[in-house]
């Protein structure tokens, strides 16, 4: 099944699925980023954020977006790998640079232009350096490959694994590190789990049923409510607590990639479903749309004030959809141009 499936599509059905379902996760999660706490309000009040749904959604899209993005990549990055795509290290890095550096400091300028207020040009050119806003997952994703590049030959070994799972824990004492290395030991073991992952894909192809699917929710429901309990109600201030928490989360993410993954594959590769014609059109699209929904976002949040205008309640949902609209017709437009097929084609 599966040799006939890779063989008639040329590509993987599951990654069609996965990728521009995460990045619709990016636009919503951040639509609500306000109520969340991650982005301020814009208003005085802050008293009518308290909506308690609307808490505790951005933190349930947390768990999901991200992760299983850098998830797809190291999937991805395997099949390319098995396929002798990278023949060197020279040949990654400079599709790397062409599909993540430049376009990560050619939106960076921008953003850092129009949103960040910075009145020296050493300031200015550093914070365009270290991919400003949402855009340093592009520069975070290129230490991820690299990694990713030297890690392939040691052939998945359980120390590896271990090793990244340290370097996830102790990312957070790193953050005086430039260009989101930090970040890239953060995520780095979700990458590492997508080559894992695909180099077992055939394996799984012949095992996997609906229960476990169940199972892995289940799992993922339960790492969710200790996390938010432990964030909200106890307030970890000590060591233990600390650790607690983070090996919670950990198992949070790592339980949603799968849990999302393994729905992926028993829906469109083993139940053999129609992949819905959204994703497949939408997933040449997600790249654009990824780099212009914070721009958009931005400009509704603080320029125009969209909160003055709609109800409290309604809020982030307008944002949602006009953000992803423009988002998708921004692509659109810029995918005309010979520049914009360069940097998001």
């Amino acid at each position: 099944m599966e040799k006939k499936i890779v063989e008639k599509n040329k590509w993987l059905i599951e990654v069609s699925f996965l990728r521009p379902l995460a990045i619709v996760l990016v636009v919503l999660s951040h639509s609500f980023a306000v109520f969340g706490g991650a982005w301020n309000f814009p208003g005085q009040n802050q008293d009518k954020l308290k909506i308690g749904f609307y808490e505790v959604l951005p933190n349930f899209l947390v768990a999901f977006r991200m992760p299983i993005i850098v998830f797809v990549a190291g999937y991805v990055f395997m099949r390319q790998m098995k396929a002798r795509r990278y023949s060197s290290f020279k040949v990654l890095l400079l599709e790397k640079q062409e599909r993540l550096l430049i376009p990560c400091l050619f939106f960076s300028f921008f953003y850092v232009l129009f949103f960040e207020k910075c009145q020296e040009v050493i300031v200015f050119l550093w914070e365009v350096l270290q991919g400003a806003g949402h855009l340093w997952y592009l520069f975070m994703l290129i230490w991820v490959f690299f990694v990713g590049y030297i890690i392939y030959s040691i052939k998945y070994k359980v120390s590896v694994f271990i090793l990244l799972i340290i370097f996830h824990f102790i990312s957070s004492y790193f953050s005086f590190l430039p260009f989101q290395f930090d970040k890239a030991l953060y995520y780095i073991v979700f990458f590492y789990l997508g080559m894992i992952i695909y180099n077992y894909r055939s394996l799984l192809l012949s095992s996997i049923k609906i229960k476990h699917c169940f199972y892995l929710l289940m799992l993922f429901l339960v790492c969710f409510v200790c996390t938010y309990l432990l964030r909200k109600v106890y307030l970890p201030d000590g060591i233990i607590v600390k650790l607690v928490l983070k090996s919670v989360e950990l198992l949070q993410y790592l339980t949603s990639c799968l849990f999302l993954y393994f729905v992926s594959l028993y829906l469109f590769v083993i139940k053999e479903n129609r992949l819905p014609e959204f994703f497949l059109v939408f997933g040449k699209l997600s790249y654009g749309v990824y780099v212009f929904h914070q721009f958009i976002l931005m400009y509704l949040v603080y320029s125009f004030r969209l909160d003055l205008y709609c109800n409290v309640y309604f809020y982030p949902w307008i944002l949602f959809i006009v953000t992803f609209l423009c988002s998708v017709l921004l692509t659109k437009i810029v995918l005309q141009t010979k520049l914009g097929k360069y940097l998001i084609g």
